[in-house]
């Protein structure tokens, strides 16, 4: 199995802004250079919740991908649900800064 670990996904934008736009077409390139069936891409922090890119992707490459979206912490169980209709196979939160919040809510979900 070839994970690849070292490949961002994104348009420069948002607070932190690499100095080359990673498309798609270019990504696949690489996987299929070096022999790599399957993919998760992990939405990064510093795009926030705006998954959108990410969820274009996997809707282009659906037998390839996989990926790992940020959600907000009140994310409406249809949302997701969407989301994993679409490939998102995991979540990531970010809760630095905000108050605890009894697991309750996600542990029944």
């Amino acid at each position: 199995m070839m994970v690849n670990w070292s490949w961002w996904s994104g348009r420069r934008s948002g607070r932190y802004v690499p100095d080359y736009d990673a498309t798609l077409d270019a990504y696949l390139a690489q996987l299929d250079t070096h022999g790599v069936s399957h993919s998760v891409l992990v939405q990064p922090s510093f795009l926030g919740t705006d998954c959108s890119y990410m969820l274009d992707a996997m809707r282009r490459a659906p037998q390839q991908l996989r990926g790992v979206a940020v959600i907000e912490r009140d994310c409406r169980i249809d949302t997701l649900t969407e989301m994993a209709n679409a490939g998102i196979a995991g979540i990531r939160l970010n809760l630095i800064g905000h108050a605890d919040q009894p697991l309750d809510r996600w542990v029944s979900a």
